[in-house]
């Protein structure tokens, strides 16, 4: 229960590492098979923890998308205004002044 504990205190980061620490022992296969079912069980726990705190971040980032009830959940996507890049036989300089004119 301690241990359980311990994992509710920990940050995303440390949770992520011990869950990788935990992976990589049992990967190992080096532990007797109780000690690999310890580990097992702790692997979930601290995948459970990353979750909640992920799921956190995630009602944070949408609440500082939009607030009250309209809130816009919208994909991750790159500045699409970006200038096309030039043609093969088009200057680069053309693009950006044919850019300017819309």
């Amino acid at each position: 229960m301690e241990k359980q504990t311990k994992i509710q205190k920990m940050t995303f980061e440390e949770a992520v590492s011990e869950l990788e620490a935990v992976v990589h022992q049992l990967e190992q296969g080096n532990v007797s098979l109780e000690e690999s079912i310890v580990n097992y069980e702790r692997g979930i726990a601290l995948k459970k923890r990353c979750e909640e705190l992920l799921e956190k971040a995630e009602i944070r980032i949408e609440t500082i998308k939009g607030t009250g009830e309209n809130i816009k959940k919208e994909p991750f996507s790159i500045n699409t205004s970006m200038p096309a890049p030039p043609t093969k036989n088009q200057h680069p300089d053309e693009n950006r002044e044919n850019q300017d004119l819309r």
